[in-house]
Formats: C-alpha cells, sequence, structure tokens
C-alpha cells in the first residue's frame, strides 16, 4: 500500500458533513506524487460568496518597520469543503491538546499590506 505522506492514520471522521448516514465508509489511499511540503506560520483569507481562497505564507522578518512576508501557496476551496475542512481542522487539534495540553494561540494583528 503507498505511503501516507501526511503519516496521518486512516480513520472515520465522525462530524465531518451534516449528514453522513447514507456514506458508505471508504479508506484512503495515497498515491505518492512529486509534493512539496512548506512550513507557514502567517495565512490570508478572502471570501466571494462562490468559495474561499487562503494564501498561505512564512514571516521572514522584520526590516524598518515593515513585516517581511514570503508567499508561498494559494489554496482555493469550495465553501462546502471550507466547512468540512474546518470540522476535520478543530477534531485534530482537540486531539493534540488532549495529548499533549492545551495550546496558546498566538498574537494575530491586523496590517495594512501594501502591494
Amino acid at each position: 500500500m503507498p505511503e501516507n505522506p501526511s503519516n496521518l492514520q486512516n480513520e472515520k471522521l465522525d462530524g465531518a458533513t451534516a449528514d453522513d448516514s447514507d456514506l458508505p465508509e471508504v479508506s484512503l489511499e495515497f498515491i505518492k506524487s512529486d509534493i512539496n511540503t512548506l512550513y507557514v506560520n502567517n495565512a490570508q483569507f478572502a471570501i466571494s460568496p462562490w468559495d474561499l481562497r487562503i494564501d498561505l505564507n512564512e514571516l521572514q522578518g522584520v526590516q524598518e518597520k515593515k513585516i517581511l512576508v514570503k508567499s508561498l501557496v494559494v489554496v482555493n476551496m469550495s465553501w462546502q469543503f471550507a466547512k468540512t475542512f474546518s470540522i476535520i481542522m478543530k477534531q485534530q487539534v482537540e486531539k493534540y491538546e488532549e495529548q499533549f495540553g492545551e495550546i496558546k494561540a498566538g498574537p494575530t494583528a491586523r496590517l495594512q499590506t501594501k502591494k
């Protein structure tokens, strides 16, 4: 069986959709591909009635009172998938905190972006 690139175990995800009682239970098979692994510590969000856009970035430092941000990738998703993704992400954070303790959220700031 191909490796799971994220090293996560396959498991049934409770609450992943509004009504998943009629869905058959399936497993995921990950096919190896040339995937880039990125470290991100910043995200910018843009919304429309149709989808959500997430710009994933890495903060590089501060220079002359400006925070340097390296853009890495843009992810676009439907609102339906965004909701499913947020449910699964919340479950994963809760599992992590059960095992290792509460994560203290970092400071947030509203920054003016100059393009």
